[in-house]
């Protein structure tokens, strides 16, 4: 199971938890600009001379600049847990991927601040992590 399909099992899994409201958090960055579509298989020569084939999809940005959205580092689920109102980020991993700096540094942030961050491997005990950390926390049983 890669760790896209983690994702998905954990946002299904924990989804259906009347305690708790999780959403996908994407990170990343977007290109932004005067948007012109062109029919596929138009040809338009690029700046440099070359010759390029539009293909199904394809548009080009004129006046392009770069959009960050997200946090970087940030879990890639959030999500609030009631009845405490207490954030929780999720960042799934699979295999041996392990947690870059950044992931780190935001952690430690979130838990300072109150909030959970939960590194999850497996679908199937990500809520039992959950529940640990509420029960540490403020004494809960979900």
């Amino acid at each position: 199971m890669a760790e896209t399909e983690t994702l998905k099992k954990i946002l299904i899994k924990l989804g259906t938890k009347p305690w708790l409201k999780i959403w996908r958090h994407n990170t990343g960055q977007a290109w932004q600009g005067e948007r012109h579509s062109l029919k596929v298989g138009q040809r338009v020569t690029d700046s440099m001379g070359r010759v390029l084939t539009i293909g199904p999809g394809d548009i080009i940005i004129r006046n392009a600049h770069p959009v960050n959205f997200g946090l970087i580092g940030s879990g890639d689920i959030a999500g609030i847990i009631a009845p405490h109102g207490t954030a929780i980020y999720i960042e799934t991993k699979y295999g041996r991927y392990k947690q870059t700096e950044q992931q780190k540094r935001f952690a430690k942030m979130i838990q300072d601040s109150g909030g959970i961050y939960i590194v999850a491997r497996d679908p199937e005990t990500v809520e039992q992590q959950i529940v640990d950390e509420m029960r540490l926390r403020h004494g809960w049983n979900g």
